[in-house]
């Protein structure tokens, strides 16, 4: 009787520990965010950590200040959430675009290139904002990292499609 009872609490424990491992998913890589200035577009060393709530990004440098705010301080962490977002591009492994909605577009609106996009090969391209990142190891986002990228942009478009 008294090895029945020492079992259960060891089951209810490892069943909490794989389900709270399970719903914690992130994808981590680590590289540069382009990011534009006076003189040019210039690099800065960060993370990028993808989870199922959100984008995380750390900077080297403190670098993330809401714009026309100059009496905040700067930050190295900028959080996104998926309602902050309409779309992210994934290209070859090789760079990550996050295009933001125009709410926080215009809170963060000095870090954002201008990307000229084409939906089809004969119309105008057009001009879109878009946060930069380059992986320095493109390895760094396997299979799961790109189930998780999809999965964000099923929710950013559900998002979208509920406003």
């Amino acid at each position: 009787m008294w090895t029945k009872k020492k079992g259960y609490p060891f089951v209810l424990i490892m069943l909490f520990l794989a389900g709270h491992v399970l719903g914690q998913i992130e994808v981590k890589a680590a590289g540069n965010f382009l990011i534009p200035s006076a003189g040019g577009a210039r690099q800065y060393k960060g993370v990028i950590t993808f989870t199922q709530a959100g984008i995380e990004i750390e900077c080297q440098e403190k670098i993330f200040q809401r714009f026309n705010e100059f009496d905040t301080p700067r930050q190295r962490k900028l959080t996104i959430t998926p309602a902050d977002l309409y779309e992210i591009w994934l290209l070859k492994k090789k760079q990550i675009y996050l295009f933001p909605r125009w709410s926080f577009y215009y809170r963060y609106r000095n870090i954002f290139f201008h990307i000229s996009r084409r939906f089809d090969p004969f119309s105008n391209p057009h001009i879109e904002k878009a946060l930069v990142f380059t992986p320095d190891n493109p390895g760094d986002i396997d299979d799961e990292g790109e189930k998780l990228i999809k999965f964000l942009n099923k929710e950013i478009q559900a998002i979208g499609k509920s406003n």
